[in-house]
């Protein structure tokens, strides 16, 4: 003999949304950053004699006086060592390292400054490429 058992009737299976992590408010990315200097390799051999302790570095040629360099108190001469705590050995390294911190983002550049003969650790406020 067969034996039927009931079934309880279930009711159709809807798809439930499923939790989803909240959106962030995340912008457009940042633009490219910018520092506003022109810089050359090669310390001179004299920023020893003068006070430099590190070889490798930057010198700043040129620098617009309404750039985020000129903001944060670097002048022509001084010698940009680090960028945000890693050598800086030639002008295109420290473009790109500005390039990908992107505009609005505060950095710590190492600098040689020329005129107290010191080396000083600067924040500088990376700005938006002119147009």
């Amino acid at each position: 003999a067969r034996v039927l058992g009931t079934v309880a009737r279930q009711p159709p299976r809807t798809q439930e949304a499923s939790p989803q992590a909240p959106k962030s408010q995340e912008g457009p990315p940042p633009s490219p950053g910018w520092l506003g200097v022109k810089t050359r390799a090669g310390i001179p051999w004299n920023y020893a004699n003068l006070g430099m302790k590190s070889k490798s570095g930057v010198v700043i040629t040129e620098i617009l006086s309404d750039s985020s360099a000129w903001a944060a108190g670097l002048i022509r001469g001084d010698a940009i060592i680090e960028f945000e705590g890693t050598l800086v050995t030639t002008p295109e390294d420290l473009l790109a390292r500005a390039q990908q911190a992107g505009a609005g983002k505060i950095v710590r550049l190492k600098v040689f400054k020329l005129l107290t003969g010191s080396e000083q650790d600067v924040q500088v406020r990376i700005s938006p490429p002119p147009k």
